[in-house]
């Protein structure tokens, strides 16, 4: 998600247009992000995943 909001703050309006492939990672990392779940979600699996094994 980072990485696409820099690109599109590079590539300034021109980079919200279908003209560049940015548009479309930005949609893509946006889905990808909400349909993982928040951040700290994230985290307390992963740490339930390393001390318990669990999966």
């Amino acid at each position: 998600m980072r990485a696409t909001t820099d690109a599109v703050q590079l590539l300034g309006g021109v980079g919200y247009t279908r003209e560049f492939p940015v548009e479309r990672y930005l949609r893509e990392a946006k889905v990808l992000q909400i349909g993982e779940g928040t951040n700290q979600i994230q985290r307390t699996v992963i740490a339930n995943h390393l001390t318990f094994g669990r999966q």
